[in-house]
């Protein structure tokens, strides 16, 4: 799940095809229509302190803004809600967001194309997935 932490804050399920609505709300979100959603959280795969992790999410920010790379603010949560990590919306084309994510120690990123979500490898070797996987 994706909670988009706006002046009205939504969440999306990854899990469940994109109703007409929701594709409407995520378009709007930055003027480009397509986004990459970026974690600098627990790079590798490996737990983080908390401490470490709002440190990265900091830099990570600082890093975007001094680029001039438009950001909202984006959590990705786990279905029951035990488990969550922050990061930001990026209006960057999906292979600099792909960059941006392996530079972050993001093994995958999800990408919005404008209609659908993907899973898009970062640091591992695989092909992306368009959600809902399955």
């Amino acid at each position: 799940m994706l909670e988009f932490r706006v002046a009205e804050p939504f969440r999306i399920w990854l899990a469940e095809p994109l109703v007409p609505a929701d594709r409407k709300q995520l378009r709007a979100l930055l003027p480009a229509g397509a986004f990459g959603i970026v974690t600098p959280f627990n790079p590798h795969g490996r737990p983080a302190p908390a401490a470490e992790n709002e440190a990265r999410l900091r830099r990570e920010a600082q890093e975007l803004s001094a680029r001039g790379v438009r950001h909202v603010r984006v959590d990705g949560l786990s279905p029951d809600g035990s488990h969550c990590e922050e990061g930001y919306a990026v209006e960057l084309g999906r292979e600099e967001a792909r960059a941006l994510a392996e530079r972050w120690g993001q093994s995958a990123l999800f990408w919005f194309d404008g209609d659908a979500f993907w899973l898009v490898p970062a640091a591992i070797d695989a092909e992306p997935v368009r959600l809902p996987a399955g």
